[in-house]
């Protein structure tokens, strides 16, 4: 049952949230038609339920997106262009506070991201700020950006340079260089992976555990 929707609007709210027995608050991206880009509303929604964890003593923070094509192929850039620069710096600010406040949060309240899809840009940062990472196996992450000549953005340079060895993140941030499940696995990029490719997946099928058995699991 979902017990609260966050910025409700006309159409699907962008961004859900429930509340599963035991404490875990999990907070869903609601934009599988726009592969789950954030948005400004879904940043100011996502920063109020890390807020919300943390002041209310959840049991658990779960990290997880509509469909199964991404779980966040980074910030909306469309609605970034449309926007005057200043609110374009201050889009970026927010954003980046967002993942800050997220990291930290993992000293009080146990954080589980699960990821089916493309992992890119500011959806990395969510997912690298999560303690425990959990990818379907057709998962894969990059930061597309740096193609562009952009810095890495979100904490990038700092996860590509400590998870990756022998100059591998140096080569991510220079290149966008994009990672399989697998290769994430064993840069640590992801502390799991699960379920079956998409060679091998049938109709239907999942990629990743329930959300409530994921639940279960952060409070063991």
């Amino acid at each position: 049952m979902l017990l609260l929707s966050l910025h409700a609007c006309a159409t699907a709210p962008p961004l859900l949230t429930r509340r599963h027995p035991g404490g875990v608050l999990e907070v869903r991206l609601n934009r599988p038609s726009k592969l789950n880009a954030l948005s400004s509303e879904m940043v100011d929604g996502l920063r109020e339920a890390v807020n919300a964890a943390r002041e209310e003593g959840a049991s658990g923070l779960l990290l997880t997106a509509s469909g199964d094509r991404a779980f966040c192929a980074g910030g909306d850039i469309r609605q970034v262009v449309a926007m005057p620069p200043q609110q374009r710096r201050d889009f970026l600010r927010r954003e980046y506070s967002l993942m800050i406040e997220l990291f930290a949060l993992r000293d009080s309240v146990p954080v589980v991201a699960l990821a089916d899809g493309l992992i890119f840009g500011a959806g990395a940062g969510l997912f690298m700020a999560a303690e425990t990472r959990i990818a379907s196996a057709p998962s894969s992450l990059a930061m597309p950006e740096c193609a562009l000549g952009i810095v890495p953005d979100v904490g990038a340079t700092d996860y590509l340079r400590s998870c990756l060895e022998g100059g591998i993140g140096q080569w991510a941030s220079l290149t966008g260089g994009r990672f399989s499940s697998d290769a994430m696995a064993a840069g640590g990029l992801c502390t799991h992976v699960c379920g079956a490719d998409e060679t091998e997946r049938q109709p239907g099928q999942r990629s990743l555990p329930s959300t409530s058995d994921a639940a279960e699991a952060v409070q063991a």
